[in-house]
């Protein structure tokens, strides 16, 4: 019996191999934290005059090309942190983005994987401000042109990854949409700006 348990208490003391990053599917899931940068538009009030910053939870699906190459599609859907909201009244916010994902593995095999990304996509900003029983709502959309991104992934399994990561986007709002007590106006964005996202996070990688 001691011999058993000495065995088995060995076992579980070796470390178990890294699972090698061969093709194939892999889904993700992420969240963090937001620094919101740039105005809405020009001679326009900032983002982050309305918001002290975004939670954004995502989702992604791809697929690996090769143990180093990743190429995928990703969702997410951010809580916005809402500020400057007048007494006695309620303000909320959210972002939503859809994008796809281009991420290279310096080390897919070893404990340690560093990795960097690009990547581009679409979102969508709403803002919500309710005042004696009335709601004005503001929504706009537009293209996110470009982000950048690295981080570490570490074994947690063989088949999981966890790991931070930093990613800093570009975007500009294109259209906007307004509606109050029954009114609504939409239309093109005049006089369009840029924008920037700087997020802090942890992302959790599953190897199918």
């Amino acid at each position: 019996m001691q011999s058993k348990i000495l065995a088995a208490a060995v076992a579980l003391a070796m470390p178990f191999p890294v699972r090698g990053a061969e093709p194939g599917p892999e889904i993700g899931l992420r969240t963090g934290f937001s620094l919101p940068f740039g105005s809405l538009a020009q001679n326009s009030g900032s983002l982050s005059d309305g918001f002290t910053g975004f939670v954004p939870i995502g989702a992604e699906l791809g697929w690996r090309f090769t143990p180093n190459l990743y190429v995928g599609a990703a969702f997410s859907y951010a809580f916005g942190l809402t500020k400057n909201c007048p007494p006695g009244d309620s303000c909320s916010g959210h972002d939503i983005g859809l994008g796809i994902d281009l991420r290279y593995h310096v080390q897919p095999d070893e404990r340690i994987d560093p990795w960097v990304g690009v990547g581009a996509g679409y979102e969508w900003l709403g803002l919500s401000q309710t005042s004696g029983g009335s709601t004005t709502d503001l929504r706009l959309d537009g293209f996110e042109f470009v982000h950048a991104e690295a981080g570490a992934d570490f074994v947690a399994s063989r088949n999981v990854r966890v790991g931070p990561f930093l990613q800093f986007a570009v975007g500009q709002y294109k259209g906007a949409n307004a509606s109050s007590g029954g009114a609504s106006f939409s239309g093109d964005i005049a006089n369009k700006t840029l924008h920037e996202f700087l997020t802090f996070g942890a992302r959790l990688r599953f190897l199918l």
